[in-house]
């Protein structure tokens, strides 16, 4: 049965922050409802992040959301595949990458609290490594393999989200000025004024 309810990806996700896991990955499934409501905060997340390098244009927003929801597809579609290649089985990691992804959105309280930075990043890391230690638990799999399955996803990603830049540079999406200028601002912000 599929949930349609936030809850019970709460409950997932506050489980697996735990070091609870459900004994099958199969068992993380959700409605489109609740897909969405996360996948949409997350991309929120991500454009935020890149606002400040990316500037403010409508182009900025729309590669900020488009690379959330990249990142977020790459990386279950990835992990899925490379767990397979080791295991043999054909694990759906698409409902615990939410549930365990999900677990990130505290960090869009760093918008209106910028001093959270540091419990905020420490958070960032428990999260990572829960997401690993599940990983490795769902999987039945070494370390070494989910590893392997994370370098595939960054090299993925980072190859993904390059075709994406240079389309929204090539189609004046992106101001590379404006990106430059941003740049220098955060590695020198004393040449800012």
């Amino acid at each position: 049965m599929i949930d349609i309810n936030l809850f019970a990806l709460f409950n997932d996700a506050v489980n697996a922050a735990k070091m609870r896991y459900r004994p099958d990955a199969a068992m993380y499934r959700y409605g489109l409802p609740v897909f969405i409501v996360v996948l949409i905060s997350l991309m929120l997340q991500d454009m935020l992040a890149l606002l400040p390098v990316l500037g403010t244009s409508h182009g900025a927003i729309a590669f900020g959301l488009l690379l959330g929801l990249t990142r977020f597809l790459v990386f279950a579609r990835v992990l899925t595949e490379v767990m397979q290649r080791f295991s043999g089985n054909r694990i759906p990691f698409l409902g615990y990458v939410l549930a365990t992804e999900a677990l990130r959105l505290p960090e869009l309280l760093l918008i209106s609290v910028p001093d959270m930075q540091l419990p905020l990043s420490l958070w960032a890391a428990w999260c990572f490594w829960v997401q690993l230690a599940g990983i490795m638990l769902l999987s039945q799999q070494k370390l070494g393999r989910v590893l392997v399955a994370y370098l595939v996803y960054i090299l993925v990603f980072c190859a993904v989200s390059s075709l994406f830049f240079s389309l929204f540079i090539s189609q004046g999406w992106l101001n590379t000025d404006i990106i430059a200028q941003n740049m220098q601002n955060l590695f020198n912000p004393t040449n800012s004024r």
